[in-house]
């Protein structure tokens, strides 16, 4: 596998539909390369002109896209016993969140010299971070090893493991790959291909807005349901969760789909629709 990160420019909503450019108008600006920096390249996030990349190779890399045309690598760490299995990031002000094997605090104060600050560590509850999700001083880590952890941050140089909640157990969930949040409920999406529950919705926090401890999340909703299956509404291999109000998107490349849901806060998961992902550009 080639590290790389690739810039594309691509159509931006504006004012109306009608000012998104016609399908196929993404075009490729610029490529980072580097075989320590950008090892297994897996997740990308934005802060301001920084991207912030992690490497499954055990790498943590900070990019100046300021010009997408020419993105300067400003730094990086390399460390495969360390950053092993790195495919998450999250940067909140000075602080980078990553997921990896294990949880980790990078201080980027100067994103041209980012150092460890913490390094969160229990492989028995929780293991190979996928995913995050942050809500007020928690965050929340959807786990490969079939775990969803929560994080205190409220000191973000020193977050502290605060509940894990056995996804195999509760909710059928062997290898949680996304969490979103929705109102009251996680919703967390399972990568597993030979397990029938795609996508686990809980009810998490109290009618106050308060985070419940996972021993108290009800399980509510999930796909698919008999009549998804009956429409080829399957999501296997759903890898990544986007929400937004009442609404979700899930990916997932078993086939290659995305899902469309509606998540209406009484519990329900109400599947809209699914979009085929194109994996090749039709000849002209």
């Amino acid at each position: 596998m080639v590290p790389i990160l690739l810039l594309f420019a691509a159509p931006v909503l504006a004012q109306s539909p009608e000012s998104i450019r016609p399908a196929g108008s993404m075009r490729l600006l610029s490529v980072v390369h580097h075989p320590r920096a950008l090892s297994r390249a897996h997740d990308v996030d934005l802060q301001g002109n920084l991207a912030f990349v992690a490497g499954k190779g055990g790498s943590v890399a900070v990019i100046d896209v300021a010009d997408p045309a020419r993105p300067k690598l400003l730094s990086y760490l390399s460390d495969p016993s360390v950053l092993d299995d790195g495919e998450a990031v999250m940067p909140v002000g000075t602080t980078l969140f990553v997921g990896a094997r294990d949880f980790l605090s990078v201080d980027v104060t100067n994103p041209r010299e980012p150092h460890i600050l913490e390094r969160v560590r229990d492989r028995r509850r929780f293991d190979k971070i996928n995913d995050m999700v942050r809500v007020g001083r928690f965050v929340l880590t959807a786990n490969k090893s079939g775990s969803v952890a929560v994080f205190d941050t409220a000191d973000p140089g020193s977050p502290r493991l605060c509940d894990v909640l056995d996804t195999r157990m509760h909710g059928g969930l062997g290898a949680p790959h996304g969490p979103a949040v929705s109102g009251a409920h996680l919703v967390v999406v399972n990568t597993g291909r030979e397990e029938p529950v795609h996508i686990r919705l809980y009810r998490a926090w109290d009618p106050a807005g308060n985070l419940l401890p996972a021993s108290e999340w009800k399980q509510e909703g999930y796909a698919p349901s008999p009549d998804d299956l009956r429409r080829d509404w399957v999501l296997q291999g759903a890898n990544r969760i986007a929400s937004w109000g009442r609404f979700a998107a899930v990916g997932a490349f078993v086939p290659d789909r995305v899902g469309l849901f509606e998540l209406p806060g009484d519990g329900r998961l109400t599947r809209s629709g699914t979009c085929p992902f194109a994996t090749s550009t039709p000849r002209e």
